[in-house]
């Protein structure tokens, strides 16, 4: 491992540190196992069809990326309960498995509309256009060379806002070119009987 890499996890660590603290040392840092890159075949979820995803869009106000806003406020709260935290620590692993599956419109389906919609607005151009990649039509894995993988999922707590539920994920895409760590606080909420990502916000290493 370079040296470069080197300190971008233990800056990652570290941030884990904090943020346990932050969040009253709740819901544990869920490390056991890690690091871990969930296989395409954990992709289980039913996709959203391409009619589906075109007409969100199509209703959905456009964001471009500079009306993005530079810098957020990352909520706190309280301990979440073991079923969310089993429920929000399956729903990250099954959206690593389809991304490492190519399987867009399977991991769609793990976002809330709004989370699709302000996150992916690029996909919302695409579906303007009227060409649709065939790799998002029949997925195909990525070589496990390229395969993301979770190193960590910390501070899982619910959040005393709204009772949605929030959690740290550092990740590594080797696809990345400078491949470093990546930290991005989730927020999930809760849809009939499962968790499904509603916001990302994305940590600057």
């Amino acid at each position: 491992m370079n040296r470069t890499r080197q300190r971008g996890i233990k800056w990652i660590l570290s941030l884990l540190a904090i943020c346990g603290m932050l969040f009253t040392h709740g819901a544990a840092v869920a490390q056991d196992g890690y690091p871990i890159t969930p296989q395409p075949d954990g992709c289980t979820v039913e996709p959203r069809t391409v009619e589906e995803v075109q007409a969100l869009f199509m209703h959905a106000t456009p964001i471009a990326e500079t009306d993005l806003p530079p810098s957020v406020v990352v909520p706190t709260g309280n301990p979440a309960d073991l079923a969310a935290i089993q429920g929000v620590t399956e729903t990250i692993h099954e959206a690593f498995a389809c991304l490492n599956g190519n399987a867009y419109f399977n991991f769609f389906s793990l976002l809330t509309d709004s989370a699709l919609t302000t996150n992916f607005y690029w996909v919302g151009e695409m579906m303007a256009s009227g060409e649709i990649p065939q790799e998002f039509l029949t997925p195909e894995a990525q070589p496990e060379e390229y395969q993301q993988t979770i190193i960590a999922i910390s501070s899982i707590s619910r959040l005393t806002a709204d009772g949605r539920v929030g959690a740290i994920v550092v990740s590594i895409d080797p696809t990345s070119s400078s491949m470093e760590p990546r930290a991005m606080f989730l927020i999930l909420t809760l849809v009939g009987d499962r968790w499904l990502v509603d916001e990302v916000i994305e940590f600057s290493v």
